[in-house]
């Protein structure tokens, strides 16, 4: 089976460029390198025929909507004072999980480094966390986890909560 395993030009084993273009470096001991490559192969396997992509894709939205509502959140001017305590109220809460999001260890730096969070930038960061905490846990699959079944997961679902409460509150001020 080693014999399958291409190697570099230093004489280090590596797994050729799939069609993303990239080639993968394995380690020397051939047990190491066939569950590796076994590991990827399912893991390559289980992303691709599962929800993941469209898992993280509708988080990084909601993380869009949420910024996009702490910074540009204008009340309506007509806002019954009534509405207009609940918005505050529900608007402070916002502000509280979007900085523990913002703060959180293992993605914040990340999102703070961050312009523009549009889908197509927030979605590799998402997966970037997704990935490293499918390794770092002893669980059954990557579309396990990208449910609600993560700290980040659950801040970011407490805070678009939070955010459709205000809309529902003030429908034509929240962006």
């Amino acid at each position: 089976m080693l014999l399958e395993i291409p190697r570099s030009e230093d004489g280090k084993l590596f797994l050729p460029a799939a069609t993303n273009g990239h080639d993968l470096p394995l380690p020397d001991e051939p047990w190491a390198t066939n569950v590796i490559r076994t590991w990827l192969s399912e893991f390559t396997t289980t992303f691709e025929s599962s929800r993941v992509k469209g898992s993280l894709s509708e988080k990084a939205n909601w993380l869009r909507l949420i910024r996009e509502c702490v910074e540009e959140y204008k009340p309506t001017k007509d806002l019954p004072e009534r509405k207009r305590k609940g918005v505050d109220e529900q608007l402070v809460r916002l502000k509280e999980e979007y900085n523990k999001i913002c703060n959180l260890k293992t993605v914040g730096g990340e999102l703070q480094k961050q312009p523009e969070w549009g889908v197509e930038e927030l979605t590799p960061i998402l997966f970037d966390y997704l990935f490293r905490n499918c390794v770092q846990r002893a669980t059954g699959s990557i579309e396990e986890l990208s449910k609600n079944s993560t700290e980040l997961w659950k801040m970011i679902k407490d805070a678009i909560d939070i955010r459709d409460n205000i809309k529902n509150l003030d429908p034509t001020g929240v962006p």
